[in-house]
């Protein structure tokens, strides 16, 4: 079984990690982002499992880049 690799940062500033079972993974996908005029180019992000807690996180504002793909168990 694999475990959450999830540490975010909560709104006091304190990590949240956490050993609960992943129910699938996310990443960041390669994209091209224009900063002060500059287009800057990023490579997608390793694939991260991701628990059902912070998986939550995901529908906020602001979380829109990250793509979420589910676990089969």
């Amino acid at each position: 079984m694999n475990l959450c690799e999830i540490k975010w940062v909560d709104a006091a500033g304190n990590p949240t990690p956490d050993t609960n079972p992943a129910i699938g993974r996310v990443r960041l996908p390669a994209r091209v982002e224009q900063h002060h005029g500059r287009a800057i180019t990023f490579a997608a992000s390793r694939w991260f499992f991701i628990c059902a807690c912070h998986a939550e996180q995901l529908r906020k504002p602001g979380m829109g880049a990250w793509v979420f793909e589910e676990v089969q168990p």
